[in-house]
């Protein structure tokens, strides 16, 4: 059976491998295709944050006072990467080169960070308190998605 932490790491690695696309086609000098996949690992990643603010916080959040701390650091950290993100949308956008791996590296290593963060910690804790339910959370995150995109 499927785990949020496999469900939710998927979407990681699609999102991971988008950036690593944006990031060739920066090099390639390949802007109009940058920007294309840049929008769809844009609504990608936000349609993840998304459910985890809307749906997987706040299931954790009734059940373990702990989490509280993780939630907000996890949070701030969403901030952090939206805008992140918009400048580098700015920079692709404006076709700033340097800029753009300044702020793609930074954001790189954010995004990594965050990422050991949720599969090791906030995703495992959701598989171990809501097994009976998990089927029925991945159902619904998927749901969400399917309805963003």
């Amino acid at each position: 059976m499927e785990t949020i932490k496999t469900y939710m790491a998927k979407e990681h690695e699609l999102c991971n491998t988008l950036f690593f696309k944006i990031h060739q086609y920066i090099i390639e000098e390949k802007w109009s295709l940058a920007k294309n996949i840049f929008s769809k690992f844009f609504l990608e990643i936000n349609t993840h944050i998304k459910n985890e603010e809307t749906i997987l916080f706040p299931k954790l959040k009734k059940c373990i006072n702990a989490s509280n701390i993780l939630i907000s650091i996890i949070n701030n950290e969403h901030t952090k990467i939206k805008k992140l993100l918009h400048n580098i949308n700015y920079q692709i956008n404006n076709k700033k080169k340097l800029a753009f791996f300044t702020i793609y590296n930074k954001t790189i290593i954010i995004l990594k960070i965050h990422s050991i963060k949720e599969e090791q910690i906030f995703y495992p804790m959701l598989d171990n308190k809501f097994s009976k339910e998990l089927l029925e959370l991945i159902i619904k995150v998927n749901n969400n998605k399917k309805n963003c995109s």
